[in-house]
């Protein structure tokens, strides 16, 4: 009877410690996939640079505001509207999708077309891989932002409002 016992509360210990290990590696692994796609990414055609962060404070949530307009200085139509683009939220309401390997569910804001498109990003290797689609995923096209410094030229020294 000793051994069935024995036996029993070493099965139990090991099922108890392999499921309080599973959600503590889950969380290790969303907290680790968080800090790759968190700081600042330069846009492809290098005219914004965004910071992907909590959507607010505390929140799980990511999102991605307008930071600094470098492509301002070439671009006339940007430079004009620098002051209502600082701080405005390009993307919102990321989730990791532990399944996926990616944050998704969010949405990107195209401020040229003042449109809303389905979202998913992915960092890998110092670029963020920004998938843009209307409802159908296959449909999207993929966009690879490199990671940047924060810029010293961003939106606070535009006079922008910050976000």
């Amino acid at each position: 009877m000793r051994l069935k016992t024995t036996l029993l509360t070493k099965s139990l210990a090991a099922a108890l410690g392999f499921a309080l290990f599973v959600p503590l590696q889950a969380a290790a692994q969303n907290a680790s996939a968080r800090e790759q796609v968190l700081g600042h990414w330069l846009t492809d055609d290098g005219a914004l640079i965004i910071e992907v962060t909590a959507c607010e404070e505390g929140s799980e949530l990511l999102c991605g505001f307008i930071r600094a307009l470098p492509g301002a200085g070439r671009d006339p139509a940007l430079a004009k509207y620098a002051s209502e683009l600082c701080g405005l939220p390009l993307l919102s309401n990321l989730s990791y999708n532990e399944n996926k390997k990616r944050w998704d569910g969010g949405e990107i804001f195209d401020p040229e077309s003042e449109q809303l498109y389905d979202v998913h990003i992915q960092a890998k290797k110092k670029n963020l891989f920004v998938r843009a689609y209307d409802g159908r995923e296959r449909m999207g096209e993929t966009y690879k932002w490199p990671i940047v410094p924060a810029s010293t030229l961003g939106c606070d020294n535009l006079g922008g409002r910050a976000g």
